[in-house]
């Protein structure tokens, strides 16, 4: 019996110590250093840039706001929507899914809400509003991206 309960907190101790091993982690890195220039102008944003799963997340409403879309937010669904006369994009907080002009596409990492702000992937939103993205060198802007 003494055999079978030492086997059994083995056991357990190693399914415990996998579990925690094993268990995947957000990566989440939050910099001032990191800016968003469109088209040569500086977005600021009331909380920096996060980097999460190696995607660049900004908060929603200034980033909307300065590519000319308007900020709709529902509170009870957790749904962000931005608009103007040509595209809707519709992000569900915590779906890797997002509503394009009516299609569904993926994301690589969700939208979230961090220090109470909607963060968006910054990639995702710039390819789906036509602008081109490049990556900033830490040279020329102490790490950025460049919306053009």
């Amino acid at each position: 019996m003494k055999l079978m309960n030492r086997i059994l907190k083995l056991f357990l101790l190693v399914a415990l110590f996998t579990g925690v091993i094993m268990t995947p982690t957000q990566n989440v890195f939050a910099s001032k250093d990191i800016k968003v220039l469109l088209e040569g102008q500086e977005i600021l944003f009331d909380v920096a840039p996060q980097i999460i799963e190696g995607r660049t997340l900004v908060p929603m409403r200034a980033i909307f706001e300065a590519i000319g879309l308007s900020v709709n937010w529902d509170n009870s669904s957790k749904v962000a929507t931005g608009s103007n006369s040509n595209t809707t994009i519709i992000f569900s907080i915590g779906s890797n899914k997002a509503i394009v002009n009516n299609q569904e596409k993926i994301l690589d990492v969700p939208a979230s809400i961090i220090k109470g702000r909607t963060m968006v992937p910054l990639r995702f939103l710039s390819k789906n509003m036509d602008y081109n993205e490049a990556k900033m060198s830490p040279t020329s802007i102490s790490g950025g991206y460049l919306l053009s």
